[in-house]
């Protein structure tokens, strides 16, 4: 699968980037750790300040959600220990 910078690139190879009524082009924006894209993670693009193409594109940012390596470890665990004790609860009511 392409990273979302890939994609971008792909785009701008084959769509010019828009023209402002003043002349001006549009940037070439990256989506990136310090906010992503147009300065903001959470904000959904689209090109009509970006890219002149034929059809509407989007992307929103989701944001991933990191635990401590310990949390994780924890969490599979107590999450093997449950499905254990569903099984085990699961054969004797049979």
């Amino acid at each position: 699968m392409l990273s979302a910078n890939k994609v971008l690139e792909f785009l701008e190879s084959k769509f010019a980037l828009h023209t402002y009524p003043d002349g001006r082009k549009a940037n070439k924006d990256r989506f990136g750790k310090n906010n992503g894209c147009f300065g903001s993670a959470n904000r959904l693009i689209t090109q009509l300040a970006y890219l002149r193409t034929p059809f509407d594109f989007y992307a929103k940012i989701t944001q991933l959600k990191y635990n401590d390596v310990d949390e994780t470890i924890t969490e599979v665990l107590e999450a093997e220990k449950r499905y254990k004790e569903y099984k085990i609860n699961l054969e004797t009511s049979e």
